[in-house]
């Protein structure tokens, strides 16, 4: 399988491209918008994301893409399958990907999308204990305080904060209750079993997330996605193992635990999963990850990302 990873340069897809040639060695090639990608290059390629006719010669010969650059429009999902090539795009914009669904045709090669860890495992987890209890689901993603991340997912998770429906609290599993933010998120409209679902954020410390939340609720949060400011913020070299980044998925009685070894490692370990199983599942049009795969196949494809504990929730909430 010949895989293009779009973004490459950037933190996240980076990672991506590593935990590929990994799995596919010598099969991987980068493409990019920089000085060092050439068309003739056998391991990286120039790509412009936003142009068409870039990404109709970036593709040749291409079996399969992983997508971690944003969009304006769903430009790769609509090239991928007019030339019908699966793809995989981890971007949390909902509304490229609800834009795409209905721009692609529904019998095109799969195109997968927020195929990450948040949104993508977190749909994941609400199918499963959906299909459990038939009940509404809360999604709780914690952040770590040592989380290695790039200036856009900075600024996409203070936007998608500032932008939250509301502030509460949820318990997470061992850690208890933390402030968090309820997103407003549209992952269970892209899934082909809609769901009742709710998706928090919260940071390790509760004293960070009393700062975030006092910047919310005055509306200065915008001034730290600027791309500047964002840089600041971000931490490229930290070591992912560092990083422990916790979910927990409630419903009823019943609570599921996934923990990885950090966003960024989770999201790029889920994102060459899923674009292996883009590759061979039946299902057709744009994708969410829960429409071809169930957690416990991610799992067990990523146990060095992800590990899973479930059963009856506590009788105290923040047990």
């Amino acid at each position: 399988m010949r895989l293009l990873v779009l973004g490459a340069g950037g933190s996240l897809g980076e990672l991506i491209h590593a935990q590929a040639q990994a799995r596919f060695p010598g099969t991987v090639i980068a493409g990019y918008r920089g000085p060092g990608a050439t068309s003739g290059d056998v391991t990286s390629r120039f790509v412009d994301a936003a142009n068409a006719d870039s990404l109709r010669r970036a593709f040749r010969g291409i079996d399969c893409v992983i997508s971690a650059v944003p969009q304006r429009s769903p430009v790769v999902q609509r090239v991928c399958a007019e030339q019908g090539i699966p793809s995989v795009d981890v971007s949390a914009d909902y509304d490229i990907a609800l834009r795409a669904r209905k721009e692609v045709a529904p019998d095109s090669a799969p195109q997968v999308v927020c195929a990450g860890q948040a949104p993508g495992v977190t749909g994941l987890m609400a199918l499963e204990l959906y299909q459990a209890t038939s009940g509404p689901v809360r999604v709780g993603f914690l952040i770590a305080d040592r989380a290695r991340s790039g200036a856009t997912g900075v600024a996409d998770m203070l936007r998608a904060v500032q932008d939250a429906e509301d502030v509460s609290w949820f318990c997470y599993a061992g850690l208890g209750r933390r402030t968090a933010a309820r997103l407003r998120t549209d992952e269970s409209a892209l899934m082909r079993q809609p769901l009742p679902l709710e998706v928090v954020v919260a940071f390790e410390k509760d004293a960070v997330n009393r700062a975030v939340m006092g910047l919310r609720a005055a509306r200065m949060l915008s001034l730290l996605t600027r791309p500047g400011v964002a840089r600041r913020l971000a931490r490229p070299r930290q070591h992912p193992h560092d990083e422990a980044i916790l979910l927990t998925a409630v419903s009823g009685e019943e609570r599921l635990v996934v923990r990885s070894e950090s966003d960024y490692l989770g999201t790029a370990c889920a994102a060459v999963t899923f674009a292996r199983m883009a590759c061979r599942t039946t299902a057709r049009g744009v994708l969410h990850p829960g429409d071809m795969t169930t957690l416990e196949q991610v799992v067990r494809e990523i146990p060095e990302a992800l590990s899973r504990v479930s059963g009856p929730a506590p009788d105290h909430p923040c047990g």
